[in-house]
């Protein structure tokens, strides 16, 4: 069984924004595979739906909790080291242009605070991550730093600049995803 977690914030003023990519592709994912109704647990703070990719049993999770309490969902369903090959967190990316995607493992939170929930919560950074790429560019192409935390969150709590980017963003973002679960 693989674990796909997909990052945001609960509630609807966030649906669409940047931080949210990460449940945008569970609900993809969830949709485009036929996976069962989401489900959530009276003892977690998650929600999830089950299904099939190719041969392979499939959980989307998307936590309940704001993203800096995203351990407390992963906590439920990780609960051992040997766990951790079977988990990828999709989750916004500020550092990478919007619209690129990459997947890392082994590497600390970059500043995402539902990833550094995840590792302070597991004790570990051994899982895959697919990060999705929200940052700002300039004419250049090159990310354009937000140096300030006010100006970070205002950026990744707004919605995308077009709902055409945001389904651009959340096709490839699928796409990286679904590369990862055909390759593990």
């Amino acid at each position: 069984m693989k674990y796909i977690v997909g990052l945001g914030n609960p509630g609807s003023e966030y649906k669409k924004t940047r931080h949210n990519i990460g449940q945008d592709i569970c609900e993809k994912i969830k949709d485009d595979y036929g996976f069962s109704d989401w489900y959530e647990p009276s003892h977690g703070h998650f929600r999830q739906s089950k299904g099939i990719i190719g041969d392979e049993e499939v959980t989307c999770v998307i936590p309940m909790t704001f993203m800096n309490k995203s351990g407390m969902a992963v906590a439920h369903f990780i609960k051992k080291d040997s766990d951790l090959i079977d988990l990828i967190v999709v989750h916004d990316e500020l550092d990478i242009p919007e619209g690129e995607v990459k997947n890392t493992t082994q590497r600390g939170a970059g500043g995402n605070n539902g990833v550094d929930s995840i590792i302070k919560t597991l004790g570990s950074k051994e899982f895959a991550r697919v990060r999705v790429g929200i940052g700002p560019v300039d004419e250049d192409g090159k990310v354009i730093k937000l140096k300030y935390r006010g100006l970070v969150s205002d950026f990744v709590l707004k919605p995308f600049d077009s709902e055409d980017v945001r389904k651009e963003v959340l096709e490839k973002g699928t796409e990286r995803l679904l590369e990862i679960l055909k390759n593990k």
